[in-house]
């Protein structure tokens, strides 16, 4: 299933003052079977967008190279 977020549910997820019953409950639904990856939202965006084109993905962050290794996302 895919979803689309806007920013009011991940700043919820980020910052304790927007926190929310409804967004703790929503992230725990998406993260109980997927491994999380300690990423910058920008930096999961160029993730997703690579897996989603299938296409390679340039990069020199040390953290966004092992999240595209360990999803099979090749890197150049």
């Amino acid at each position: 299933m895919e979803w689309v977020f806007d920013a009011s549910i991940t700043l919820a997820w980020c910052f304790p003052d927007e926190k929310t019953a409804a967004a703790d409950a929503l992230l725990d639904r998406l993260v109980a079977p997927h491994p999380a990856y300690q990423l910058t939202i920008y930096d999961a965006a160029y993730l997703e967008l690579a897996m989603r084109l299938g296409v390679p993905l340039a990069t020199l962050d040390v953290e966004l190279r092992r999240a595209s290794l360990a999803t099979g996302v090749t890197l150049l």
